[in-house]
């Protein structure tokens, strides 16, 4: 190549050069801007779809552990009322109302807008464990464990392994001090109480449903209304129930039970927060519930866990 040449081709490199470095200095900002808000929006998209797979997988979980069969009771309404199983028919006046439809509508806007717990798929595992025609006792709890991995669908019962809770822990107190009861000590990440339900226990909470973190949260939700229904479809067409009302919240709910036809046997809540005033570990429900059991020719409730 000719020095001539050579020069030009120099001259014409370095103003390339040159051109890119002025571009560089004038659209760093705005290059620098896009390439964040794309991988600002891609770490959000990132984020959200691990929540989901993180729930789905919650859900996965909790549902293995209670034998429970996954689906979706807020894709319709006709799917809400499909999971009460066999307590449909007792409540089928009542399902012809307004109110569960509204409890249907919080419900489904809570758990699309909001964490909730029990896992959806478990809002009615109560009513699926213990079928309306075989109920020989009702626990009545207030609403949901708050935190994640606890609520099941069951009051005062969570999936194992979760490290007991406070009042489960004085249940489990008021079962060994129960001297007529052969209680033995769970694992301490053993909670599972749905031996108990399969025995015929009813295991209802007051209100179904609760945001994570927030207790009775869900209280304007008109479950109380619906429970209200299920005490008393069972006080009309079943006889001899037993129904263990622990606090003011479970006394209420049962304060109308025909006790010529059932009973109803009371005492302060579990909790903590209640021991000050009544220390649950003295309740002997349990021992008299199989007295009252057997007094009627039906199985004893074994307490133990399985």
């Amino acid at each position: 190549m000719s020095a001539k040449k050579q020069t030009s081709m120099d001259s014409f490199l370095k103003g390339k050069r040159k051109v890119k470095e002025v571009d560089e200095k004038v659209t760093p900002a705005k290059k620098n801007n896009s390439t964040g808000k794309k991988a600002g929006a891609k770490k959000a998209a990132t984020k959200a779809k691990k929540s989901v797979e993180e729930t789905k997988e919650e859900v996965k979980e909790i549902a293995a552990k209670t034998g429970d069969v996954i689906s979706d009771p807020l894709t319709s309404y006709d799917d809400f009322v499909g999971h009460l199983g066999d307590w449909k028919e007792p409540l089928q006046k009542y399902l012809k109302t307004s109110n569960f439809k509204q409890i249907f509508e919080y419900v489904k806007k809570e758990y699309s807008t909001t964490k909730c717990y029990p896992p959806k798929e478990l809002i009615f595992n109560a009513f699926k464990k213990a079928q309306f025609k075989n109920i020989k006792v009702v626990i009545v709890g207030q609403d949901p464990y708050i935190k994640e991995n606890e609520a099941m669908g069951l009051c005062f019962s969570i999936p194992k392994p979760t490290k007991t809770p406070p009042s489960l822990k004085n249940i489990y107190k008021a079962l060994k001090k129960d001297s007529k009861v052969d209680f033995k000590d769970p694992d301490p990440m053993h909670g599972d109480l749905q031996s108990w339900a399969d025995q015929g226990i009813l295991m209802l909470n007051v209100v179904l449903t609760v945001r994570a973190g927030v207790s009775f949260s869900h209280a304007k939700s008109g479950w109380t209304t619906f429970t209200n229904e299920v005490i008393s479809a069972i006080n009309k067409d079943n006889e001899g129930v037993i129904f263990l009302a622990w606090g003011g919240k479970a006394q209420a709910i049962c304060k109308n039970v025909n006790r010529a036809k059932h009973h109803v046997l009371e005492y302060g809540h579990p909790s903590p927060l209640a021991q000050k005033f009544m220390k649950f570990e003295d309740c002997d429900h349990f021992s008299r519930v199989n007295e009252i059991l057997g007094e009627q020719g039906k199985d004893a409730i074994d307490w133990n866990l399985s």
